[in-house]
């Protein structure tokens, strides 16, 4: 196994959102593309239509990763940062605006763009409009309330002021990068410094002193100013090219069970069979701050797509989502729900594997850790986790769901499952919601399987 390495960006593969996609993509990438639809192929990315398709579900096989690089932006004159203040709030105006165009009046495409610069034109120009509408355009969900819920609540009851919840609200800077305006026609990066269009005073820019995490391809760059504690934050993106991928389903697949203490993974062989397994555990997770949370979640994506990248095999994840709706369920799963990091902590694995070239698998969880428990836990000797860990592996690797043998008893209405001296118990529903979803074979009374042990002896 590698030795852990931080990383101190995370590398982003590009799902289409933005509307500068295409824009920042030279002529031999569109061409590619091009070529994939008159053959007929079909592109896909994390289950979205950007990449090569497969008969299996495999990612980053052809894909464009999106860099991104975090930074500090420091004005030393009063005034610059007062007139910057100034245009992130008709910006953040412009985009709210933008927001109930779309979804209030139904306007789309250039009428949105047209409805925004009857009124904005003059304290911003016709770029940032473009982005403020741009950057609308994505949030998706119905009565949106800009700078959060939270806070709002926390105002109307008073504990916050009213120049604390407009701040928030007006907060955010944003341009969209172009290859043929120097990068980004707003917002530039100048040796060290940061230059801000400011389009109230023609030919004036806002200047001032930029530190980044690292260096950046300035051909075209997106980029984000947030003013968040007193602080601005610079978020520079960039598209490269993702690196050749250098592991193959032949050789086996590294099976991925997320969990809210570490990851459990499962190895298995060209044949499909269990080769190796390890939980990387880290319960730091669950509780820490923010900051130390964040590097332990990068620190166990590390150490994941190492292993698969040593043994050049591909990595299956699974796709979990926990509703909003957790009624019915145990106060110990609405916590876990609640507190749960599998976003994060697949989003670093996805990440990581991205940079390294490492292929991912993406399949459905369900009933997966049930599975686990019934067919391989006592057959490996493994924990439940590793258990569903080897169960998503196949499942990435042969294609098709396990066949699980078991024998069903207990009532109609909450029939137990039985297997290799394990016992799982369901609800009818179900129950025939798993036979549609895996190979099932109920064995009747007469046909279970001698014991391996017999009965305990008397005493004498």
């Amino acid at each position: 196994m590698k030795n852990i390495r931080n990383t101190s960006s995370i590398s982003r593969l590009l799902l289409g959102r933005g509307t500068n996609a295409s824009s920042c993509l030279n002529s031999g990438d569109l061409q590619s593309r091009q070529t994939c639809r008159e053959s007929g192929q079909t592109f896909r990315h994390w289950g979205f239509p950007v990449g090569v398709c497969t008969s299996a579900p495999a990612l980053f096989l052809w894909a464009i990763m999106r860099i991104v690089a975090h930074g500090l932006l420091y004005l030393s004159d009063p005034a610059s940062l007062k007139r910057l203040k100034g245009l992130m709030l008709h910006w953040g105006s412009c985009k709210r605006a933008a927001y109930q165009a779309i979804h209030r009046h139904n306007l789309s495409g250039n009428a949105v763009k047209v409805s925004c610069k009857r009124h904005y034109m003059e304290p911003l120009n016709q770029r940032y409009v473009a982005d403020a509408v741009s950057d609308a355009s994505t949030v998706q969900q119905e009565h949106v309330l800009f700078g959060g819920r939270k806070l709002w609540k926390q105002f109307l009851s008073g504990k916050v002021s009213k120049r604390k919840w407009l701040q928030r609200r007006n907060n955010t800077l944003y341009s969209r990068g172009d290859r043929a305006k120097q990068g980004n026609p707003n917002i530039r990066i100048v040796g060290n410094q940061l230059w801000v269009n400011n389009p109230v005073e023609k030919g004036q820019w806002i200047k001032g002193k930029l530190w980044l995490s690292k260096p950046i391809n300035l051909t075209c760059y997106d980029a984000r100013i947030q003013l968040k504690d007193g602080k601005l934050h610079v978020t520079i993106s960039w598209e490269e090219q993702a690196p050749q991928v250098v592991t193959s389903k032949a050789n086996g697949v590294v099976g991925v069970d997320t969990n809210p203490d570490g990851l459990a993974l499962s190895e298995t062989n060209g044949t499909g069979n269990l080769q190796s397994h390890i939980y990387l555990r880290n319960d730091r997770i669950q509780f820490s701050q923010r900051g130390k949370r964040d590097y332990d979640i990068k620190a166990l994506a590390v150490k994941a797509v190492d292993i698969a990248y040593s043994a050049g095999k591909p990595l299956v994840l699974e796709q979990l989502k926990f509703g909003r709706n957790n009624k019915g369920h145990s106060r110990k799963f609405r916590r876990m729900a609640h507190n749960f990091i599998y976003r994060r902590l697949i989003e670093a694995v996805k990440s990581r594997a991205a940079k390294q070239g490492v292929e991912v698998i993406e399949i459905l969880p369900a009933y997966t850790s049930m599975v686990g428990k019934l067919k391989y836990q006592d057959m490996y000797s493994l924990s439940v986790h590793n258990a569903a860990a080897l169960v998503i592996g196949r499942f990435g690797f042969l294609n098709k769901a396990d066949k699980v043998v078991i024998d069903v008893s207990g009532s109609e209405e909450r029939p137990t499952l039985e297997a290799r001296g394990r016992s799982v118990t369901l609800k009818k529903k179900s129950l025939l919601w798993f036979k549609s979803k895996f190979r099932v074979a109920e064995r009747r009374a007469c046909q279970k399987p001698p014991l391996l042990t017999g009965a305990c002896l008397a005493p004498c």
